[in-house]
């Protein structure tokens, strides 16, 4: 819940610009970060089920 109100302040604050979201390098960073991190997840995730079909 308070992500969203953090979300709904940032809007109201940018005049419901998202760009304010993504405009600073140190969000752009964290943003590239979050999906580094998502598709290793994804990765191993599909690795491990293919390991899994291969010994049944």
């Amino acid at each position: 819940a308070q992500m969203e109100q953090n979300y709904r302040r940032a809007l109201s604050i940018s005049g419901g610009d998202h760009g304010i979201l993504i405009g600073s390098p140190i969000a752009v960073g964290l943003y590239i970060f979050i999906a580094v991190l998502l598709a290793i997840a994804v990765t191993m995730a599909v690795r491990k089920r293919r390991r899994r079909a291969r010994e049944d």
